[in-house]
């Protein structure tokens, strides 16, 4: 008896995306890789807006 397998996983743009649930075609196999290119761009953090 087969089951649904609605995730999947990868790049987009500049980050990673993770669709889970839902109806999907589309699945990305256990333990799969992704990798982006490294900007060395540290983030903006307004340290005086935090709790």
């Amino acid at each position: 008896m087969g089951y649904r397998k609605d995730y999947e996983g990868g790049n987009l743009g500049d980050g990673f995306y993770l669709k889970n649930c839902g109806f999907s075609n589309e699945t990305t196999a256990m333990k799969t890789l992704f990798e982006r290119p490294l900007k060395n761009i540290k983030p903006l953090v307004d340290f005086s807006k935090l709790p």
